[in-house]
């Protein structure tokens, strides 16, 4: 329905779950590395950031994605063009 307000929930209302994703995707955002786009953070246009041992970017972290598939793309980089550098 087009006509339906969407409304966020008050901070008591959200899950500790929740609470601790949103604090690691704004940790990974802050202290993250830019590394070449996701697929998700590429179909949205966003800068995609990732911490050098996490499997997943910060994008990710934040909409509960369990998969990305970041470090499957750099990996892939890495074995077609030996001269890529994924951190650094």
């Amino acid at each position: 329905m087009s006509g339906r307000v969407a409304k966020r929930k008050a901070d008591s209302e959200i899950s500790q779950k929740t609470r601790e994703r949103r604090s690691l995707a704004e940790a990974v955002e802050r202290h993250g590395v830019d590394v070449m786009p996701c697929t998700h953070c590429f179909k949205s246009n966003k800068v995609c950031k990732m911490a050098e041992e996490s499997s997943r970017c910060g994008e990710c972290i934040r909409t509960g994605r369990s998969q990305c598939d970041g470090n499957n793309v750099a990996n892939a980089c890495e074995f077609f063009f030996p001269d890529f550098v994924v951190f650094g």
